[in-house]
């Protein structure tokens, strides 16, 4: 303990303030270093730079992705039942009973084949878009018609294999409506613009 001698305010004596020279240790920190904060925000900065990069390329490349990867499904299913390698053929026997099997999945593959083809060179639209929605509702019989293979213990929220197949064209459908969408909107812009620059070349010529 250290003594520093201090005048009052008279003059007439000092005053004794005691001043405490131990060393003082270090409390906890209230706020993190400054290292720690470098590094948080290079980190922040590294993700946020990935999100960017990534977003830009589902932006530029995801519908193509997406167009691709419906033709994939139904082209190969389809080659699947035509060339009668496909798991599904007693199941759709027992849906259509009325119709041989031997002409009814070949013909259900051909239709896959051909709505494959028209999503991947995006032809034919008006022709396939109406193929594309009934026979993905077709797939839906399934549920209707052999409830006993679709559920578990007559379970609407049990699904069987097959009917786990059948519920997961809700997705498919879905994506397949957003391309058809997307490709008709394409079109129509590229008609409006023809139609807009058809007049300037009259002019200019």
């Amino acid at each position: 303990m250290k003594r520093n001698g201090t005048a009052s305010i008279d003059g007439s004596r000092p005053i004794l303030a005691q001043v405490d020279a131990t060393p003082h240790r270090a409390g906890p920190q209230l706020w993190p270093s400054p290292v720690v904060c470098r590094t948080d925000r290079s980190l922040a900065s590294t993700v946020a730079s990935l999100d960017r990069a990534v977003s830009h390329l589902v932006g530029r490349y995801g519908f193509l992705l997406l167009r691709c990867a419906l033709a994939l499904v139904f082209i190969w299913f389809g080659l699947l039942k035509v060339t009668g390698s496909t798991p599904v053929t007693s199941l759709l026997a027992s849906i259509v009973p009325w119709i041989n099997a031997d002409l009814l999945v070949p013909s259900l593959g051909l239709v896959e084949i051909i709505i494959g083809l028209g999503l991947l060179f995006g032809v034919a639209r008006p022709v396939i878009l109406p193929l594309f929605v009934l026979q993905m509702l077709g797939t839906f019989l399934v549920l209707l018609i052999r409830p006993d293979v679709s559920f578990q213990h007559g379970n609407l929220l049990l699904l069987t294999m097959e009917g786990e197949f059948v519920v997961k064209n809700v997705v498919l459908l879905a994506a397949g409506l957003l391309v058809q969408s997307r490709m008709t909107l394409e079109d129509r812009r590229s008609t409006s613009l023809l139609r807009l620059t058809r007049p300037a070349r009259t002019k200019s010529a």
